[in-house]
């Protein structure tokens, strides 16, 4: 058995600080001032007042602008040549928007009429069938998806970091399949292990695999919802506009000059 101080020290913790940090005040901040400047910009006198159908647009879009500055702020992000990042913008940003909602969720407390607004835009976005579904993976998130700031983030991290998460080609300049994924492996790998260490340091060997294997499975439920979510805003008429935002602000992101 392995001794924690050993397992102490090999974890990077001012990484781990780093990261929960940028999370925190990147992350997390844009999305709160994104809550109340965009999406929620004032009180309704009644339910009857809320526009939701421009909730869709502004929801996904806050929760994509959130992930995407929270991910720049990464320096192995920087490090990936420019076409891979365009890559990994394109096609692994909207993918990251259902566990995302979830941690905010968790995170950020809402009044409970912005609560309403949120459950009424996804029955909008899903319909009722695919709401059912969307539902119960929510509820499965907040009982079985760990709590743990530093395991959630660098989840995600290490999600963004795969070849791809969903590969779409219907936008006016489909993505080309990335053929050389060495450099964005070999950075997945490296956050990897850090959460490996970190599970086993912190939680042992049985508890690291029962709270990976939780991860690994309430994501996977969370991208089937996910990708009936996109096919629903590609096909639904009212809904195009929201898809077409979503796949303009990931190309945006990806042009910025540095």
């Amino acid at each position: 058995m392995v001794d924690n101080i050993d397992l102490s020290a090999e974890i990077d913790w001012r990484h781990l600080s780093n990261i929960v940090y940028a999370y925190e005040s990147c992350c997390i901040k844009t999305y709160v001032q994104q809550r109340s400047t965009v999406i929620f910009n004032r009180t309704p006198q009644s339910t009857n007042e809320q526009p939701y159908n421009i909730y869709p647009t502004t929801i996904t879009m806050s929760i994509v602008l959130a992930v995407s500055s929270f991910l720049k702020k990464l320096p192995a992000f920087y490090s990936l040549p420019r076409s891979t990042r365009n890559y990994l913008c394109k096609t692994n940003i909207r993918p990251l928007i259902f566990p995302n909602l979830h941690e905010l969720n968790q995170t950020c407390f809402a009044e409970p009429w912005q609560v309403n607004a949120y459950n009424k835009t996804w029955q909008l976005v899903c319909g009722i069938q695919l709401y059912e579904a969307f539902d119960k993976v929510e509820r499965m998130g907040e009982k079985s998806w760990t709590t743990d700031p530093i395991v959630t983030r660098l989840f995600i991290i290490i999600l963004f970091f795969s070849t791809p998460l969903h590969y779409h080609d219907d936008s006016p300049t489909p993505t080309k399949i990335l053929k050389k994924k060495q450099a964005i492996l070999q950075t997945q790998n490296g956050y990897i292990t850090l959460l490996w260490r970190y599970l086993t340091y912190r939680y042992g060997s049985a508890g690291s695999i029962r709270i990976y294997l939780s991860l690994v499975h309430v994501y996977m439920k969370m991208q089937q919802v996910g990708y009936g979510v996109y096919t629903q805003l590609r096909t639904q008429k009212d809904l195009v506009p929201t898809h077409e935002t979503l796949n303009k602000l990931v190309t945006l992101d990806i042009n910025d000059t540095q």
